[in-house]
């Protein structure tokens, strides 16, 4: 029998439970601090779980990440890109470009949540 080590072992799912992640709310763009809170708590670091806490999560909350993105997206991507090229990437740019591609991922989930409801499906 084989053994299933996803259910032997306790994995973090957020990237703040990575052991050595360090993120210091001191280090983000100003304009970017009001995100920290919510990336902390949607930043998985894999698509099992973050799908997981989308199917987990309802509608309202999905919309407050995807609004709270929304509103800083253009210095939120802008801040992704010119962050993703030293090495090493600091813990903070990490942050917020996970932060980035999941909101991507939740904001398609709610599209599709919208349309599932307004088609009464």
């Amino acid at each position: 029998m084989a053994l299933n080590h996803h259910n032997t072992m306790k994995k973090p799912l957020l990237y703040i439970q990575l052991p050595g992640v360090k993120v210091d709310e001191n280090n983000f763009p100003e304009e970017l601090r009001c995100l920290v809170p919510m990336a902390k708590k949607w930043c998985y670091v894999n698509e099992d779980a973050l799908y997981q806490h989308l199917n987990d999560s309802g509608l309202e909350q999905i919309e407050a990440f995807v609004t709270a993105c929304k509103r800083s997206e253009p210095k939120l991507g802008n801040y992704c890109f010119e962050t993703a090229h030293p090495c090493p990437v600091p813990h903070e740019a990490v942050l917020l470009q996970i932060m980035f591609d999941n909101y991507m991922a939740a904001n398609s989930i709610l599209s599709l949540r919208k349309e599932k409801g307004a088609s009464g499906k």
